[in-house]
């Protein structure tokens, strides 16, 4: 029997600047006052040895969003950049329950849960507001995050 899904908390952080790239990060989790400043940097320096290497060579934009999500399981960590107009490239990374230490899981075939697609969706739509419009504006997407709370 599947559980009957229960809202999480979502917060955005200040954005994270990775060299010339600009992430938006999340937070989220059933109670994210337990996701620590350590646990954070932690996800800041995977990110900064990470990303740079998995984007380059592609048409990206210097633009995309993080999420850190404290499961059941244990951390998640999603990176998503946007490329070649309306892709979006991405890795994910797990860590251990009070381990803080991220390892790369692009070689499972996660994706991601029905609570981080509460970020996945609301940047995607942003991303269609702000950038694939008459008025494409990437300062606009880079303001734009979703409003702290449970979903």
């Amino acid at each position: 029997m599947i559980e009957p899904y229960k809202k999480r908390q979502f917060k955005a952080l200040e954005n994270w600047q990775i060299e010339e790239l600009t992430l938006k990060p999340y937070i989220m989790g059933k109670e994210i006052k337990s996701i620590s400043q350590g646990l954070i940097d932690e996800a800041i320096r995977y990110t900064q040895k990470k990303l740079p290497k998995i984007i380059k060579g592609h048409k990206q934009h210097n633009v995309g969003y993080a999420i850190i999500h404290k499961g059941d399981m244990g951390v998640w960590l999603l990176l998503h950049c946007w490329a070649y107009e309306h892709i979006v490239l991405s890795t994910l990374a797990f860590a251990e329950s009070g381990d803080n230490k991220f390892v790369c899981y692009d070689d499972k075939p996660f994706h991601a849960c029905v609570w981080e697609h509460v970020v996945i969706n609301y940047e995607r739509d942003a991303w269609v507001k702000n950038v694939m419009s008459t008025d494409s504006n990437i300062i606009h997407y880079i303001k734009n995050k979703l409003v702290d709370g449970n979903y």
